[in-house]
Parts: structure tokens; C-alpha cells; sequence
């Protein structure tokens, strides 16, 4: 829409089409997080193994994050260990990790250094890959520290409100290593800066089929183990168009969706149906 508006000399359009892309873009993020995060607290979520080259992947992740890295003036450094070799995980999750750590260090870095460290070393059960991001941003308190990886948190309501974002991206990046057998840590200084690093096994191992339950029949109609199995979203947003969207995309995901157009409307349904999650228009 916004090539037809230069096309057809309505410029004037372009910013407020601009602003809505931005809208609709953040809420599918915001909207992807909370699907994420559902699945791995119901115990959905899946890993998808598959052995790539580590270095690889690295150049996918620096060139798609290099030019949000040079948006505020930032530079990328990146250091990349001797025979790195390949890693059998889930790559997509690999690398939504390192995006969400320097999507976070270039949000919050201005005119700085942001740095990519990925190693490779023996321990006694097999080989272990180590990213680190470094960043030369605001930095972190202690106290921010020590909630850092809980869901919908930020260091603070200020950082929220100049930054952005949902506050699911560490907590969902922390639980994908855990996940894979790993772990994600993290070391701050007001002022100075941060560093995460993250540490996987080069051969992940899903535990989740480690062990195969026996089967047993199921006699229940599809509809009764829809309605069991399936998790209840309440969706509060004065937009209809909104609610719509919202709806359809969740229910496409196998989740059982109620709408309510106000708080007060909203309120008696949380009350009556006591859903698994509810999203609100803030």
C-alpha cells in the first residue's frame, strides 16, 4: 500500500501508513511471544533437531541483525573461535536466542559496541558452544538483574515505555536453552553495560522422547478432547478489527478464544471462565 501511495503521488498517507505496518508488526511479535510462552508452560512446545554448521548460522544471524545493530549508530564485533564445527539442535530456536540477545543490546545501546563471541570446548560429556553478547549500554541493577527472566518483565516501567517490547523475549530465550540442555546467564553495570552468554550442547539431546508413554485408547469424540486439551485465551480490546484478528489467529493455533470489548465485560468473563490467559489492549 505504501509503493501504490508513492505510486500515485498520496505521500501524505505514507507516515500513517507507516504507523500502522509498525502497529501490526509489534502486535504479531507480541502476539507470537505469548503463543510461545503458552506452549512451553503447557509442555507443547517441541524441539526440531537438525546438525548445521555453527559458523553458518552465525552469518545468517549477523546479517539480518546488522542493519537494527546500525540503527542507533552501533557497531558489531564479532569473534569467532577456531574450528567451531557443527551443532545438532534446534536451529530456529538457536537463533531466535541470539536475535532476542542483540535485538535487546542494539535497542539498548546508543553510539556503542555490541560484540558476538562464539566458542567451542571439550568438557566430560561431549562438547560445549558458547555465545556471549556484549553490549556497551545502559547496563542493569542488581535488582533489575534478579528479575530479568521473568515473564513480562523489563528493568523497569521507564524502560518499557522508551523502549518498547513485551517483556517475553529473555524468558522465552532462557526456557529454549533449558530446553535444549543449556542455560543462559548474565552479568550487568549501570552505565557500563551487559553480557549474556549462552551455553549449549554441540549434540542436544530431546529428553521428551527419551521416554515413550504407553498408549493407551482414547474413546472420548474429537470435539469432548478439543475441549479438554485446548487452552482459553480472553482477548479485551475496544477494536473490533483488533479482536477479529486476534481471534482468528489464535484459534488457527488451536487455542479456544473468548472476546470481550471492554474491562468491565472482560472482568466477568475472567470470572466465569477463569481462562488460562488473558491479553489486554493497553
Amino acid at each position: 500500500i505504501e509503493e501504490e501511495a508513492e505510486d500515485t503521488g498520496a505521500t501524505f498517507a505514507i507516515p500513517d501508513l507507516k504507523k500502522i505496518r509498525s502497529a501490526g508488526q509489534h502486535l504479531l511479535a507480541l502476539i507470537n511471544d505469548v503463543l510461545d510462552i503458552s506452549k512451553i508452560e503447557a509442555g507443547r512446545m517441541e524441539l526440531f533437531l537438525e546438525t548445521f554448521p555453527v559458523e553458518g548460522m552465525i552469518d545468517n544471524v549477523v546479517t539480518t541483525i546488522t542493519p537494527l545493530v546500525e540503527k542507533n549508530g552501533n557497531r558489531l564485533e564479532l569473534v569467532l573461535g577456531n574450528d567451531l564445527g557443527e551443532m545438532r539442535a534446534d536451529l530456529t530456536k538457536v537463533r531466535q536466542i541470539l536475535f532476542n540477545l542483540l535485538s535487546n543490546a542494539s535497542k539498548f545501546t546508543d553510539k556503542g559496541r555490541i560484540s558476538l563471541r562464539v566458542e567451542r570446548e571439550a568438557s566430560s560429556d561431549g562438547d560445549i558452544v558458547t555465545f556471549v553478547v556484549s553490549d556497551t549500554g545502559i547496563g542493569m541493577t542488581e535488582e533489575q538483574l534478579a528479575r530479568l527472566f521473568e515473564k513480562f518483565q523489563q528493568a523497569d516501567a521507564s524502560t518499557t515505555r522508551k523502549y518498547g517490547g513485551t517483556g517475553l523475549g529473555l524468558a522465552i530465550s532462557r526456557q529454549f536453552a533449558l530446553m535444549m540442555g543449556g542455560d543462559i546467564t548474565v552479568t550487568s553495570q549501570v552505565g557500563v553495560g551487559s553480557t549474556f552468554t549462552v551455553w549449549l550442547p554441540a549434540q542436544v539431546i530431546d529428553r521428551t522422547k527419551l521416554a515413550m508413554p504407553e498408549i493407551v485408547e482414547d474413546k472420548r469424540s474429537t470435539a469432548e478432547l478439543l475441549a479438554a486439551s485446548a487452552y482459553t485465551v480472553l482477548v479485551i480490546d475496544d477494536d473490533p478489527a483488533a479482536r477479529d484478528m486476534m481471534q482468528r489467529t489464535l484459534t488457527k493455533r488451536g487455542y479456544r478464544v473468548e472476546a470481550a470489548a471492554d474491562g468491565a465485560t472482560g472482568l466477568e468473563m475472567a470470572r466465569a471462565l477463569r481462562p488460562n490467559l488473558i491479553t489486554l489492549d493497553v
